[in-house]
């Protein structure tokens, strides 16, 4: 492709998850977008069974089913450096179900549907009139990154966290986003998390939001963390759950 016309012609150069790569394959992914000197874009991903993180037909809305695609963001931009990460389908009538007769079955997982979609339908909306849109926790956990992270944000690499914890930190002009990411099992205690941040001399960061998905919130408004004088910030992450922290400098 690039002997046709010349690594001038490509803008990004792009890869998939569906074989799910170990986190080292990952690593040797931001290589080939070094070599190439272009920028590293996840294009597609879907249709993994939340049971066991690889691909497989389940439909599950609920949280279980979103833990995964937050851990292949975080993949995909802390081991493979990717510098944008784009799901497959956005909205899919792959639901498994008839929400129609059945309006519960939207919010229970099942084997007969795919989680390929982040917002469902039902496919007889034509024959029976329903054309409610059922909206899975799926596409919550993406708004965790895509409503907050804007265009040019910085990545900053996380060192030192505990086995069960995920942490993005991004820079944005003066100020920083951090998404936080428990995959500790539903039922455990919450997980108390102190991160340092650098601060300027003479200014200080103060958290302006603070939103989770999880269980019992979609993007919901949650406290905002404190922040010390040195920029030590420490944060509550519930279990199975994705946080985003917005900071300001003041």
């Amino acid at each position: 492709m690039l002997a046709l016309g010349g690594a001038g012609s490509v803008a990004a150069v792009a890869h998939h998850l569906y074989d799910f790569p170990s986190d080292l394959a990952l690593r040797a992914v931001d290589l080939v977008g070094v070599v190439a000197g272009k920028p590293l874009w996840m294009s597609e991903i879907c249709c993994f069974d939340s049971r066991t993180g690889r691909y497989g037909r389940q439909y599950d809305p609920t949280m279980a089913g979103a833990m995964p695609l937050a851990n292949l963001v975080w993949q995909s931009l802390a081991l493979a450096g990717d510098s944008a990460f784009h799901w497959w389908v956005a909205l899919s009538s792959e639901i498994g179900a008839d929400p129609d007769a059945d309006p519960g079955a939207a919010e229970r997982p099942n084997d007969q549907g795919w989680n390929d979609g982040l917002v469902y339908y039902d496919p007889r909306y034509a024959q029976n009139g329903n054309q409610r849109l059922y909206v899975t926790r799926r596409f919550w956990v993406l708004a965790n990154f895509s409503r907050h992270l804007p265009p040019g944000a910085v990545r900053h690499e996380v060192r030192g966290l505990p086995r069960e914890l995920r942490l993005l930190a991004f820079r944005t002009g003066e100020g920083w986003v951090l998404v936080g990411i428990d995959n500790d099992p539903a039922g455990a205690a919450p997980r108390e998390l102190q991160v340092r941040l650098p601060v300027e001399p003479g200014t200080a960061l103060a958290a302006t939001v603070a939103v989770e998905t999880s269980a019992a919130r979609d993007l919901g408004p949650v406290a905002v963390p404190p922040v010390d004088a040195g920029g030590l910030l420490t944060l509550t992450l519930p279990p199975q759950s994705v946080t985003t922290v917005v900071l300001a400098a003041r």
